[in-house]
């Protein structure tokens, strides 16, 4: 479980960037607006990410059911270099248009992809059916709960550079974790090939 561990705490980072962060990147893109107009558009924005929540869970287990979930390893760290340049982009753009609506489709589909990858793996790699989904909930609280209370300290969320190294900081995290649980021992995709290889 252990090249799983990285993985499982970047469940919660991910929720926890932007679920703290994509409303005030959105506000900060809004000067002269109200608070209220600035609400409303982050509002919008946020529209597309519960598209690309669905549609990130849906693709992409159809992915992990096409290629199995070991191979998916390599789209999950593709993805997440698409959502590190459409948040770079948004932030140095510095205005409300459609790479803001990409950015937050994009966290959107890798909060939906990484769900359903690590779903699928804790539901199919381990004996015991609920005991993995409790270690993940603990994991991932506990790393939600550790970088809002971090990031509510030490990041200014009015200053665009700091946004931008934090997020690159954040996804690079991403990746690594993703890249280390290629080394997960995936005990029933190599089952499955056995058993397909001796069909014939």
């Amino acid at each position: 479980m252990l090249p799983l561990d990285l993985n499982l705490i970047w469940g919660g980072v991910s929720i926890s960037f932007w679920s703290t962060f994509l409303i005030p990147i959105m506000a900060l893109q809004l000067p002269g607006k109200s608070d209220q107009d600035q609400l409303s558009y982050a509002l919008y924005g946020m529209t597309a990410f519960g598209f690309g929540e669905v549609f990130g869970g849906f693709f992409h287990g159809l992915i992990i059911d096409k290629i199995g979930a070991k191979r998916t390893v390599f789209v999950n760290i593709f993805i997440l270099l698409l959502v590190l340049a459409a948040t770079e982009a948004t932030l140095y753009i510095n205005d409300y248009n459609w790479v803001t609506f990409l950015a937050c489709f994009m966290w959107g589909y890798e909060d939906g992809m990484t769900n359903i990858f690590l779903f699928q793996i804790l539901g199919n790699e381990f004996e015991h059916g609920g005991d993995p989904f409790g270690v993940f909930n603990i994991i991932q609280g506990l790393s939600v709960f550790g970088l809002d209370l971090t990031a509510g300290k030490w990041i200014d969320i009015t200053d665009r550079t700091e946004l931008m190294w934090y997020a690159g900081g954040v996804l690079g995290f991403g990746i690594i974790a993703n890249a280390v649980s290629y080394t997960f021992d995936f005990k029933r995709e190599k089952k499955k090939l056995l058993t397909d290889s001796n069909i014939y």
